[in-house]
């Protein structure tokens, strides 16, 4: 059913929906494009149709990954939701448990977050001229500086964010865990999972 509140994001606007899944209240946003957003998701080169719905072939999928993150948290605020524990899985929504802590701290003060690693082959690399991308949705700038929680290696890197911000990491299983935390299956971030001790 739809709440009736939105969230928007620079130049997108989120309808908010919510249904009940086994009991539990499940909140599902939708984007609606206007005609001046899709103008300008044309003028960077960026494909209109369907945007956030191509998946993992989408046309910019950093600049998604980072819009969705924002509006997830931004639709919190907008329905008044104060949730325990926000989950959040893979690069794709890497960024939420960093705007919960460094952007909408204030607000979430209570909730913890959890970020789920699926597959550590993929991680959300970027070149750091897009840095500006993030800076544009409210991400302070020292997280994207050396040594911030972005930074990899000279890159941007948004999966690195969720393991820095997050209150709990976790993986899909235990042999997944004791992999990642080795330097073949860690990929550049076992230090950082190794330095977490036993999330």
């Amino acid at each position: 059913e739809d709440t009736g509140r939105q969230a928007t994001v620079g130049f997108l606007t989120f309808r908010i929906l919510k249904t009940l899944f086994h009991g539990v209240e499940v909140y599902l946003l939708e984007p609606a494009l206007s005609p001046a957003a899709r103008q300008l998701l044309r003028s960077m080169g960026v494909g209109e149709e369907p945007f956030f719905q191509k998946g993992y072939q989408a046309d910019d999928p950093i600049l998604e990954a980072a819009v969705f993150s924002r509006a997830a948290v931004d639709a919190m605020v907008a329905g008044g939701l104060e949730p325990d524990v926000v989950a959040s899985h893979d690069w794709q929504t890497a960024l939420v448990p960093l705007i919960l802590k460094r952007v909408a701290a204030q607000r979430f003060l209570r909730t913890a977050s959890v970020f789920t690693i699926h597959n550590l082959g993929y991680q959300g690399i970027f070149p750091s001229g897009r840095f500006s991308i993030l800076a544009g949705l409210g991400i302070p700038p020292q997280e994207l500086s050396p040594m911030g929680s972005l930074e990899f290696w000279g890159q941007g890197n948004l999966m690195k964010a969720g393991f820095v911000h997050a209150d709990k990491v976790t993986t899909v299983s235990p042999t997944y865990h004791d992999e990642t935390l080795t330097e073949t299956g860690g990929y550049g971030l076992n230090g950082i999972l190794v330095g977490r001790g036993a999330d």
